[in-house]
């Protein structure tokens, strides 16, 4: 019997892909904030401003506010901004989220990344030992999606499109065709 229960539990854990915790690093992520406005010639308002991530003072996604006299008269208003949705070590995973007015649009695109290199991460980065697994993990978990959810049809991911969660799981984001336009069009898509 317990031949039995040792292999039910170690066939629980190979199901189970998770990377140990990575070493914590010094410092501090923190939110810098940027923002120009002013009316248009025409009397109507025009603003632009962005939220960045940074480390310790250096920004992961950089913006500088639009500059001249006349920077709103063909732009209309932009703005900018991100979520933390979990760190492991050095690896900070966000959704960032970009708006534009006039007509309308947006983007959002979920983003680890390595802190220590302050550039976006990959997945081998993050865990080359279980990379190649956890992709096809997440592929397959996202055609059992897409046939529970008919309404996510066409929804693709991408290797580095992932973010971290606790116990050293990760979740690909998943995306409708062309891109999410906004986050809450995104779907994570765990791997655990």
């Amino acid at each position: 019997m317990s031949r039995i229960v040792a292999i039910v539990g170690l066939g629980l854990l190979v199901g189970c892909v998770h990377t140990p915790p990575h070493p914590s690093v010094e410092g501090t992520w923190s939110r810098e904030f940027t923002r120009r406005q002013e009316l248009r010639r025409d009397g109507r308002y025009c603003a632009w401003e962005a939220e960045s991530p940074a480390w310790s003072g250096t920004l992961l996604w950089p913006a500088e506010a639009p500059i001249g006299d006349n920077w709103c008269e063909t732009d209309g208003e932009t703005a900018r901004w991100f979520d933390v949705v979990g760190q492991d070590g050095a690896f900070l995973s966000t959704r960032l989220q970009e708006m534009g007015c006039c007509p309308d649009h947006g983007t959002a695109v979920c983003v680890t990344w390595n802190l220590e290199t302050a550039k976006p991460a990959t997945l081998v980065e993050y865990d080359e030992k279980h990379a190649e697994r956890r992709w096809e993990r997440a592929q397959a978990e996202l055609q059992t999606v897409l046939q529970s959810r008919p309404a996510l049809a066409g929804y693709t991911i991408t290797p580095d499109a992932f973010v971290v969660k606790p116990g050293g799981h990760v979740a690909f984001c998943a995306t409708p065709p062309g891109g999410a336009g906004t986050a809450a069009a995104i779907v994570e898509i765990d791997v655990k």
